[in-house]
């Protein structure tokens, strides 16, 4: 699980993320992998998303950075270029 660097990664959290090997849930919605590729050590996720009522299919990129003090990932859109405005996420204790 993933949550904004200054979330609590609470489950109510907003800004929480889970990621397993076939889906991406978000706080309300969740998208299920249909398909994977990378652009350098970016991963590029196909997900056909469904929240609020809606149904939408989202390319996804999850770009993962080591840093001194635990590791960081930035979910953007795969089809504009990163923003510094892309919300970095910090990893949950499990």
């Amino acid at each position: 699980m993933w949550d904004a660097l200054t979330g609590t990664c609470d489950p109510a959290s907003d800004m929480r993320v889970e990621i397993t090997a076939r889906r991406i849930e978000y706080y309300e919605s969740v998208g299920d992998v249909s398909g994977m590729g990378n652009e350098g050590d970016d991963a590029i996720a196909d997900l056909v998303m469904e929240g609020e009522g809606e149904t939408w299919v989202q390319p996804t990129r999850l770009s993962l950075e080591t840093l001194p003090d635990g590791e960081r990932l930035r979910i953007s859109d795969a089809l504009k270029p990163e923003s510094p405005d892309d919300p970095l996420r910090k990893r949950c204790p499990a």
